[in-house]
């Protein structure tokens, strides 16, 4: 069972304390990412996820690190199209670091110029490396064709304009635009009390201000036909992904669509499975 706690400037704090845990898993969600973006910033949200390991005002790339993996603990972070995710896990005698690390990150990155420079080299690898996984990139390519013109449709990485244009006063205002405390819920799980959460991330965000939040984009409506795509590359496989559109989260029936899913494609008893691997001998998955 879950505590949830909000504070007076809206930072939402969430704990579940499970018993005979030695450890916690600590994670600061941001309501950001690539649906809140458009052609001129695609990207950023996941370009700043990479820069906030690259230092804060107090402490460097190497003192960030040193601090939660010396203890033994992991930390890393992951960007999707409705939020943003920043975490820990490490023994719970460590929760106070724990949080320092993260917020210091969350609250007082550096964007130094240098490392700017130097990181967006790297994601323009990242860029080139995903182009490489046919598997991976024919989702993205699927993606364009759901949601034409939208950020649903945008890959989270960005473009190459995109990547090499940003500069650090994209990524300040940006930070300063999506890092206010009602836009964050602090999540923490394992050998924790909920008082004890509460009373940190009072002391760490009670001087932070809510400010108004932006929203995102809505997706439109279907459109009329189908559609379709067709993308060469000198590869030894043909990767295919044929779709349409499901049903709202708050549908009634889309747990019905769930099982309809696993029972077409989703495991190695469905459908698909049999008739393409195991009568056939096609493909792999």
């Amino acid at each position: 069972m879950y505590n949830l706690t909000t504070l007076d400037n809206g930072l939402r704090i969430i704990t579940n304390k499970i018993e005979k845990m030695h450890s916690l898993a600590l994670g600061i969600w941001i309501r950001t990412g690539g649906r809140y973006e458009d052609t001129s910033n695609q990207g950023i949200s996941h370009f700043i996820e990479h820069m906030l390991f690259k230092g804060t005002r107090k402490r460097s790339c190497e003192e960030l690190k040193r601090a939660i993996e010396e203890k033994g603990g992991v930390f890393n972070a992951f960007t999707s199209e409705e939020y943003v995710c920043y975490y820990v896990k490490i023994l719970s005698e460590h929760m106070g670091l724990a949080a320092d690390i993260l917020s210091d990150m969350v609250l007082n990155p550096a964007f130094d110029k240098e490392e700017i420079e130097k990181e967006r080299n790297v994601i323009c690898e990242e860029v080139k490396m995903y182009l490489d996984l046919p598997m991976q990139y024919v989702h993205d390519l699927f993606d364009e064709l759901m949601w034409p013109g939208h950020p649903l449709g945008f890959s989270l990485l960005g473009n190459y304009n995109t990547i090499k244009a940003f500069t650090r006063k994209d990524f300040i205002r940006t930070k300063e635009r999506f890092h206010i405390p009602n836009n964050i819920i602090v999540v923490c799980c394992g050998d924790i009390e909920h008082r004890d959460i509460v009373r940190m991330f009072a002391k760490i965000f009670g001087k932070q201000k809510a400010a108004s939040c932006r929203s995102y984009k809505k997706a439109r409506g279907p459109f009329k036909g189908p559609r379709c795509r067709f993308y060469h590359k000198d590869t030894e496989q043909t990767h295919i992904c044929l779709g349409v559109r499901g049903l709202s989260r708050m549908d009634k029936d889309q747990y019905a669509l769930r099982l309809m899913n696993i029972i077409l494609g989703g495991n190695m008893s469905s459908r698909l499975f049999n008739e393409i691997r195991e009568k056939r001998s096609l493909a792999y998955e």
